[in-house]
């Protein structure tokens, strides 16, 4: 199944509109720039949705376990402001579905060929609820269309539930031709503010919800480097770093396990779990 897509921003050889310090920040979690980037979404799928029967409208993500991707918070944005029209049209409300894959690949593929990514990316394994699939118009909300690899293995695993219609809305494409002569563009993009744990110290002292892309940037740093990174910031960001490498298993993980067991062991050190049931934080939240 071809999806329809549609985009906010282009990325190519002749540059692009795209703010590429928001879209890095929006990737390590910043509240702010997700909800920028989501309201932008919310505006194509809404005039996506007036073409649509009001039936039965799906919004979905690419599939992730119980940590967010940075997808999950657009799609949660793009669902509220659709349904928000919908509610002042009288028709019935779209649906979130969620996708869910049996393993959180290690690897980055920012800077992956698309055949490397294809690769990565088959061996996922990715269910959701029929029912809320079939026969109904899709909306899968994602971040980067660079060369379909992923988008590929989210469309196919919503394709086995037999669905109307499905449209794949991003914040932007990137040309073909730039992205096979610069595989590394996503890479670019995704560090173009944060760059090293520093920078993302800075992020987090303001809103953010830790999501994947943070959990694994930071894991893939020396247990040491953590280890200081995890004083210099907010109790609730060192808490939901911890409660994501227990209920992902990172500890697990050969590539993670070192720099997972500093996590864990600063939140014992420091009581977090005490504090987190003082001031509820959950995770995700």
């Amino acid at each position: 199944m071809r999806p329809d897509v549609l985009a906010v921003y282009e990325v190519g050889e002749s540059g692009t509109a795209l703010d590429a310090a928001a879209y890095s920040r929006y990737k390590y979690g910043s509240r702010a720039d997700v909800d920028g980037f989501a309201e932008m979404l919310a505006e194509l799928a809404t005039k996506l949705a007036t073409g649509l029967p009001a039936d039965a409208l799906t919004v979905t993500a690419p599939a992730g376990r119980a940590v967010p991707i940075g997808a999950d918070l657009l799609a949660d944005g793009v669902l509220r402001a659709v349904n928000h029209d919908r509610a002042r049209q009288g028709v019935a409300p779209a649906v979130r579905a969620k996708l869910h894959r049996g393993a959180v690949p290690a690897e980055d593929y920012g800077a992956k060929s698309a055949a490397a990514r294809r690769e990565l990316l088959s061996r996922e394994r990715i269910s959701g609820i029929p029912a809320l699939f079939a026969g109904r118009d899709v909306v899968i909300v994602d971040d980067l269309w660079v060369t379909g690899a992923s988008a590929e293995v989210t469309v196919d695993a919503v394709a086995r539930y037999a669905p109307r219609s499905v449209t794949y809305l991003v914040i932007a494409t990137v040309e073909p031709g730039y992205a096979a002569r610069r595989p590394e563009v996503e890479y670019d993009l995704n560090h173009a503010a944060v760059d090293g744990l520093a920078a993302l110290a800075d992020l987090c002292r303001g809103a953010v919800t830790v999501n994947q892309r943070m959990c694994k940037f930071v894991l893939r740093q020396e247990p040491d480097a953590v280890a200081r990174w995890l004083r210099e910031v907010p109790e609730r960001v060192a808490w939901h770093l911890y409660a994501a490498v227990l209920a992902e298993g990172f500890l697990l993980e050969p590539a993670f396990a070192g720099t997972a067991r500093a996590v864990v062991d600063h939140a014992d050190g420091h009581d977090l779990d005490a504090r987190a049931a003082t001031h509820g934080w959950s995770v995700g939240g």
